[in-house]
Formats: structure tokens, sequence, C-alpha cells
């Protein structure tokens, strides 16, 4: 099994499920605090979470500052898309997820099963609950 590092949001019900998730799976996680980390020391490391997703899919849609239509991710290129997420961190769709050389950002059981080779639907009912979940 693989060692996780995962960037949660502390507090978070979703991000609470999705490591209980993983662990049940048999991963070692070693958690990290989104909001705490010096992102603004780290805008490379931060940008390689995306891969090639598309700018709308970095955000994470329920930050407080987009569901309030203070921010329009519409109008964001990619500069200023990492730049006002090393402003404000709520702004990362999350959790971040690295191990080995691979990279994500979100929870989207598609990907975690192609990328992990997890078996979602085989682990115990109440262990993933959240498998198709975005973190809040």
């Amino acid at each position: 099994m693989s060692t996780i590092r995962f960037f949660e949001k502390r507090g978070c019900a979703t991000n609470a499920k999705q490591k209980k998730c993983l662990q049940n799976a048999g991963h070692t996680l070693l958690v990290e605090d989104l909001l705490a980390y010096p992102w603004a020391e780290n805008a490379v490391y931060l940008r390689t979470f995306f891969g090639e997703k598309p700018l709308a899919d970095w955000f994470n849609g329920n930050a407080p500052d987009i569901k309030n239509g203070v921010i329009d991710v519409a109008l964001f290129d990619e500069k200023s898309t990492i730049d006002a997420m090393m402003a404000n961190p709520l702004l990362i769709r999350r959790p971040l997820m690295e191990w080995d050389s691979v990279k994500m950002a979100g929870f989207d059981a598609n990907e975690v099963r192609a990328k992990l080779g997890l078996d979602l639907e085989n682990l115990p009912q109440d262990s993933c609950s959240m498998q198709r979940a975005e973190a809040h």
C-alpha cells in the first residue's frame, strides 16, 4: 500500500471520511493542514496538483468567496488562480493528495481508483461513504 500525503482542512467532515476510506484500504496518511501550509513559498509545488484539469476545477466551489459571488473563477488565468489560492487557501479544491509521482486535487472515486488501484466498492460499507464527495 502507499503512503499518501493528504492536505485537508482541519475539522472538515468530508475530508475525515475520505481519510478513513484511504486508511481502511490499507494506505498510510501523512496529514497536512491545507490552510496552514506555506503556499506563498511553494507556488510551483501547488501548481503540480492540478495537472491538465481546467482552471475551474482547481477551485473549491464551496469556498465562501466563490459561493457568494465575490470571485468569478471564469475570469482567472493560471497565474491569477495560483496567486489567489496562495492568498486564500480556502479556494483550493481539496483534498490535495500526493504519493510516489502522483498528485491529485479533489477526491473523485474514479480517479482515486485508477491512480491508486483502490477498490472502493469492496470496502466495508461505512468505510467510504463519501466516495464521490468533494470537500466543503
